[in-house]
């Protein structure tokens, strides 16, 4: 008589780390995506501008997300990608970035915004 056994399982899972270990780490940017055309482009920036928007993210770069998201949530939050303008949701299919879940909106100035991806998606 032969009698079968469900196999054993060797594997665990593991938690690598806490799935809130990205409020203590520090942001850091990837330009590879900057948009270089209309109408998202940055190329219509000047240089004072462009050099603004680098001390403001070399500066985002010094906090950690949670100083960012939530004692700075008065400025800067997270933004549902449903949410967004159909323009914008197709263009992040278009370049191919719509398996994000979530963006953050950092505050530059009372009215502009710099968009990145979220740490979370």
């Amino acid at each position: 008589m032969v009698v079968l056994f469900p196999p054993l399982c060797t594997r665990q899972a593991k938690i690598v780390s806490s799935p809130d270990s990205y409020n203590k780490m520090n942001p850091s940017w990837r330009v590879s995506k900057i948009e270089m055309v209309d109408p998202y482009g940055w190329h219509n920036l000047d240089a004072q501008t462009l050099l603004y928007i680098k001390d403001k993210l070399a500066n985002f770069e010094s906090m950690t997300w949670s100083e960012i998201l939530v004692e700075g949530k008065k400025f800067n939050h997270s933004v549902n990608v449903k949410d967004l303008c159909t323009e914008a949701q197709t263009r992040l299919r278009e370049t191919k970035q719509d398996d994000l879940d979530q963006l953050v909106s950092l505050r530059l100035t009372g009215k502009q915004r710099v968009i990145s991806s979220n740490p979370k998606s």
